[in-house]
């Protein structure tokens, strides 16, 4: 039993010994010598203080501490597993063989010299750079825990570091580039204190969790090098200098959560600036606006806090608010796609705002001020108004607007000129001015308010569908009561 440390040059023959694998010290002093395989696990503690080269004679497994103070600690061929920390505060640690180093404690460079050449490299803790160097392996190189720099030198190698993490970890670089960046574990990984740059022909691929820059500065060096299949998060102040991904993955602005009113403005990156936007601001007082004219290709969505477009145009596939408010101003609102309200606040804009999807509300707020919301899309569109008035609605699109759920009012116009606009059981209320230039179908069963528009359009009586015998009387709208009228049920 070894409960405190044996002190060996290496060159000893030890014979007799089973090790005790539970607690103590072996520290090698010698120069030139083989460290000994003990077997399954090799040593509890493990102190390499030498005068030159200390080489395995085997795998390595110890279950408590390494330590290298002084001299080579050299791997050669053999693997290098350490349960406990890992510190090098003197001396070389050097993998010459291109075997697998893995240290599930986490490895700190106090001093010396770590050069893993082209061995894989897997840390299931934290890096810590404070004193001396460490150089990145040509091979694979992951980090589950944190990654501090506060000294000493961190040589990149023009190799790819991975943060794999589950949790939550945070990214120091104390200034120094990496090469190549991958985040790929499903927690976040959160740059504090410093800036994050990605050198020369080196990438930044973001493709698990949540990368938050968390008000650092981030630069990724080379055109087109930059991959978001995830998250990524900012507070909105950040400079940020790259290629956009377009293709897929989130940007999500929280702001700082200072409880203050700031006011941050979305970056405008090009032509088409996002795949998918999020406001999320984790302050209600806190507004954001465009800069600048902005594209997204996926969904643009409102979770909390305040988004304020301004005048600038704003153009998204989809758009969700779940939270927070969206405010319209004189700037276009153009959704080619799908509007979904279900929590918050979404007040219409003073310029145009087109449709081409979906409309549903199933809570929130709508305020649709003295403005037109124009559904234009080419295929079939349902529309959910969750109770809420519109105060100009117009259908412009080829094809059916349906209604769902909800009865629907236009407190001052509605105009359908295109398509159908199918009441599908829904009631209708229209305040002010009805023209109708296409078609406007229902089943028979509504209740409508409005005065009829008698010089153009169709209205088609369409009945139920549901194969029963059902009675329904066309309305009477007062002397002139259509101008085409149809009979087409679907039940015979």
């Amino acid at each position: 039993q070894n409960t405190a440390t044996i002190q060996l040059n290496g060159s000893e023959t030890i014979t007799g010994l089973t090790q005790d694998t539970d607690s103590g010290t072996w520290k090698y002093v010698g120069s030139s010598v083989s460290i000994k395989d003990w077997g399954v696990t090799d040593y509890y503690n493990l102190t390499i203080s030498g005068t030159n080269a200390l080489t395995l004679a085997g795998n390595n497994l110890v279950a408590g501490a390494l330590s290298i103070t002084a001299g080579t600690f050299t791997t050669n061929v053999y693997t290098n597993t350490v349960t406990g920390l890992t510190t090098v505060s003197g001396g070389v640690y050097s993998e010459n063989g291109g075997t697998a180093q893995t240290f599930n404690g986490g490895i700190t460079i106090s001093g010396g010299t770590y050069t893993p050449n082209t061995g894989v490299i897997d840390v299931n803790g934290n890096v810590t750079i404070s004193s001396g160097t460490l150089t990145a392996t040509t091979s694979t190189f992951t980090v589950s825990g944190d990654w501090s720099k506060t000294g000493g030198t961190f040589s990149h190698a023009s190799a790819i570091v991975t943060f794999d993490g589950s949790g939550t970890q945070t990214l120091d670089s104390g200034g120094t580039s990496f090469y190549s960046l991958t985040h790929s574990g499903s927690g976040t990984l959160s740059l504090v204190n410093n800036t994050l740059t990605t050198a020369t022909n080196g990438t930044l691929t973001n493709s698990g969790g949540i990368l938050s820059l968390n008000g650092q500065n981030l630069t990724v060096t080379t055109v087109a090098n930059f991959s978001n299949t995830a998250t990524m998060q900012l507070i909105g102040s950040e400079t940020v200098s790259l290629t956009q991904d377009t293709n897929s993955g989130t940007w999500k602005y929280v702001g700082d959560g200072d409880s203050a009113a700031d006011t941050y403005t979305v970056k405008d990156f090009g032509a088409t600036d996002y795949y998918n936007l999020t406001i999320a601001g984790t302050d209600s007082a806190d507004n954001f606006q465009l800069g600048a004219a902005s594209v997204v290709a996926g969904t643009q969505t409102v979770s909390g806090g305040s988004y304020v477009p301004g005048s600038w145009q704003l153009t998204a596939a989809a758009l969700t608010i779940s939270g927070g408010t969206f405010t319209g101003s004189s700037g276009i609102i153009d959704v080619n796609g799908s509007l979904v309200l279900s929590s918050g606040t979404l007040t219409a804009p003073n310029a145009s705002f087109t449709v081409s999807g979906d409309w549903t509300k199933t809570s929130g707020t709508f305020t649709p001020g003295t403005y037109t919301v124009t559904l234009d899309g080419a295929s079939t569109q349902s529309l959910n108004s969750g109770g809420t008035s519109f105060y100009n609605l117009t259908h412009s699109g080829a094809s059916t607007v349906s209604l769902s759920s909800n009865a629907l009012t236009a407190s001052n116009n509605l105009t359908n000129s295109g398509g159908v606009f199918y009441l599908a059981g829904q009631n209708l209320t229209v305040t002010a001015t009805f023209s109708n230039t296409a078609t406007m179908r229902l089943i028979g069963s509504e209740t409508m308010t409005l005065t009829q528009d008698t010089d153009s359009g169709t209205w088609q009586y369409y009945g139920d569908g549901d194969s029963a015998a059902d009675t329904y009387t066309v309305k009477d709208f007062g002397v002139t009561d259509y101008y085409h009228l149809t009979i087409a049920s679907t039940d015979t």
